[in-house]
């Protein structure tokens, strides 16, 4: 096993290092007019879409496992 990778990496300036160290402050605005999104009813519908990917996954984990 090759133990030796200082020819991958190069030498940094000391600008250089600066330059990617340096931080950046962000701010986020609260001025904005968020309205929250309305809610969608948990139907019969949606049950049975999680119990067949369920069942999906499952049959899939079972496959791999031989």
């Amino acid at each position: 096993m090759k133990t030796n990778n200082a020819i991958f990496f190069t030498a940094l300036s000391t600008v250089e290092n600066q330059q990617l160290t340096k931080v950046v402050a962000e701010t986020i605005t609260t001025e904005t007019d968020l309205q929250p999104l309305p809610s969608k009813k948990f139907t019969a519908a949606d049950l049975w879409k999680v119990q067949r990917n369920r069942k999906t996954a499952t049959a899939r984990r079972a496959s791999f496992a031989y």
